[in-house]
Formats: structure tokens, C-alpha cells, sequence
């Protein structure tokens, strides 16, 4: 949406290649599993130095919660890494704190389909919690099934009738994914349940 140039490393995922790729195109928002960040962190570590980068890089990292060390001495190399999270129905990504919040994702804007500027849901997708049929309070501790809509998000799976389950009545999309959401907007999965 924003018409900014994509920069894609092909099967060349190693931290070299990738650290190479990234300081010849002036890459300064890159996405990564925790391992491809590890293979970046032992190159930058090995070889402190080498790639002249830019300033100040934002470093995504969805598959898995990354390892706060992991964070913290990437951060040193001036890569600032997010947590995101998203699923094949739905390419919704949301950001992890730097703070306490570490391992909590998200800062979805209350009562809006505008994401924020700085993480949360992409434009006009919304996400909320529910527990026993009703919207869940976002008090941080309620744990109920997350849940998302919008334009970019799958209505249905194809020739599958029998996955209809999947919808709410009022057309939002249940991720299976367990979570609690707090008086900020930030969102802590805590398990997973096909309740569906």
C-alpha cells in the first residue's frame, strides 16, 4: 500500500547472503523465522563490522516467539526485532513490545479498522476476543479465542463446506489461537484450541 520496493534473498537465507543482500539494497525493514535470525546475529557477531547497514533496521520475526537474548543482542547491531504473528487465512501481523510486553504481540487500535502507524493489524482489519460466545473484556487476563475480519482476510476455504465452522455468524474468522487482550490493545496467545 505504501509502493515501497520489495527485496526478496530467493533459497539464499544464510546469515551471510542475507547480510550481503540487505546492505547492497539499503534493506531497512526485513522479515525472518528465529533461524534465519540466528544465521544474521552469528554473522554480524563473527564478523562485527563487515556490512555497512542502515542505522537502524526493523527486524520481524514470525514461525515462533523469538528468544529475548536473541532480541537484545541483535538490538546491539542496531536490528530492532518485532514479533509477529499471522496465519495463511489471514496475513495479519502484530508486534511484539520491547518492554515487560516482550512476549505479548499486537497493539490493535480500539473501536477502528485503521491499523496504528507502529504495529498492529494491517489497514482495515480488526481483531478481538471472545469467550463463551461474547467479545471478551481487554483486561490482560480474560482469555478467549482471537478472532479477525476485514478485506484481507479469507471468507471461506474453497470447495469446503464442511470448514463454514471457521466464520462467526457475524462473519469474523476464528483462528483457533487462544489469547487475552489488555487495556492497550496488546495481544498474549496463550494456547491454541480448535474449538471450531
Amino acid at each position: 500500500m505504501l509502493g515501497t520496493k520489495q527485496v526478496l534473498p530467493g533459497p539464499h537465507l544464510d546469515g551471510e547472503n542475507l547480510l550481503n543482500l540487505m546492505e547492497q539494497e539499503k534493506v531497512n525493514k526485513a522479515c525472518g523465522v528465529p533461524t534465519v535470525w540466528a544465521g544474521v546475529l552469528a554473522e554480524l557477531e563473527k564478523n562485527p563490522g563487515r556490512w555497512k547497514l542502515p542505522p537502524h533496521i526493523f527486524g520481524h520475526c514470525g514461525g515462533s516467539a523469538p528468544p529475548l537474548e536473541m532480541i537484545r543482542r541483535l538490538d546491539r547491531f542496531g536490528i530492532e526485532i518485532k514479533h509477529l504473528w499471522g496465519m495463511t487465512e489471514r496475513r495479519l501481523w502484530v508486534r511484539a513490545a520491547r518492554s515487560s510486553r516482550i512476549c505479548w504481540i499486537g497493539r490493535p487500535r480500539k473501536n477502528t479498522k485503521c491499523a496504528p502507524n507502529r504495529g498492529g493489524p494491517p489497514p482495515f482489519v480488526e481483531v478481538r476476543i471472545v469467550k463463551d460466545g461474547a467479545v471478551a473484556p481487554w483486561d490482560g487476563e480474560t482469555p478467549g479465542e482471537l478472532e479477525v475480519r476485514g478485506p484481507w482476510v479469507a471468507g471461506s476455504y474453497y470447495d469446503a463446506p464442511d470448514q463454514a465452522k471457521r466464520w462467526s455468524e457475524d462473519g469474523w474468522f476464528r483462528t483457533g489461537d487462544i489469547a487475552t487482550l489488555d487495556a492497550e490493545g496488546y495481544i498474549r496467545l496463550v494456547d491454541r484450541a480448535r474449538t471450531w
